[in-house]
């Protein structure tokens, strides 16, 4: 009897601590609850700017307290989007649409999916400057590239910059496309026939709301006779071939680039992996010959 007293007694103290441990137990887990963020509060609609449905490719950003809380691009031509923000330090979001600031704002809550249409009004043009071509002069033989670029920027987002190319025998408005920072790119030949002459290629930026810059942004290019560089060996119309790349001048040229052996009539120069590919591609059409 003695033993069994002293075992309830044991019993009946612990039965406090055991309350106790469950108590901190659940405190710690509604402590580990409350610091866990919240589901994202997700939003889906139209997006428009100026009234109109955006094109396919502009972003949907959504922030919270000035920070980016969560994006999404507009995939299809109905200018519809699906954005899920996650928890900030306050609850208004706000939204921008291809960059632009959106009129409408929204309130934060943990797993809520809410429809919210978006409009953004914009006029502000983009700025087209600092065009360039590398090289600045090409012979028109189909097959000589040129770099061309340009600087675009903008209040909002860039749509498309293109460049007409309509005059050295290329399309009226090919893409140049974003190759870092504010700086859009594309590369272009010269079409067999094209006179020599300075040709000025017509550049237009349009942004997301459908402002473009009237004003005239040109790259100049120079169209001319190879005379003082090392394409003249294989290409000018005094080689072998003309401005044609036989297969023998080809051997010549590979011969000479595989062992970076300097072209002592040019300046010592020395030919780089993009020239070999330059002359494969003169050669292409004559192949065998």
């Amino acid at each position: 009897m003695e033993r069994s007293k002293d075992l309830g007694s044991i019993l009946a103290s612990l039965v406090p601590i055991s309350i106790l441990i469950l108590l901190c137990g659940t405190a710690a887990m509604v402590a580990a609850d409350d610091s866990m963020p919240g589901k994202p509060s997700s939003f889906f609609g139209y997006a428009t700017i100026n009234g109109e449905l955006v094109n396919p490719g502009a972003e949907v950003n959504a922030y919270i307290d000035g920070k980016l809380r969560g994006d999404c691009e507009v995939v299809g031509t109905d200018g519809i989007y699906s954005v899920s923000v996650n928890e900030g330090s306050v609850d208004l979001i706000t939204f921008t649409v291809g960059g632009v600031l959106a009129s409408e704002t929204a309130t934060w809550h943990s797993g809520e999916r809410v429809r919210l249409d978006l409009s953004a009004n914009d006029t502000e043009v983009p700025v087209v400057s600092t065009p360039s071509a590398n090289p600045v002069s090409v012979v028109a033989n189909g097959f000589q590239l040129s770099r061309l670029n340009v600087t675009a920027m903008d209040n909002g987002d860039i749509y498309r910059v293109t460049v007409n190319l309509s005059t050295v025998g290329g399309p009226d408005a090919k893409r140049m496309y974003c190759i870092g920072g504010d700086t859009y790119s594309a590369t272009t030949t010269v079409a067999n026939g094209t006179p020599n002459g300075t040709y000025y290629l017509r550049v237009t930026a349009i942004d997301f709301g459908g402002n473009y810059d009237e004003s005239a942004v040109d790259v100049t290019l120079t169209v001319g006779d190879i005379t003082d560089d090392w394409r003249n060996k294989w290409m000018g119309l005094n080689s072998n071939g003309g401005t044609a790349v036989t297969l023998a001048e080809l051997e010549e040229a590979v011969g000479y680039w595989r062992t970076d052996t300097p072209l002592e009539e040019y300046g010592d120069y020395v030919l780089t992996t993009a020239d070999i590919q330059e002359l494969v591609a003169a050669w292409l059409p004559g192949a065998g010959a």
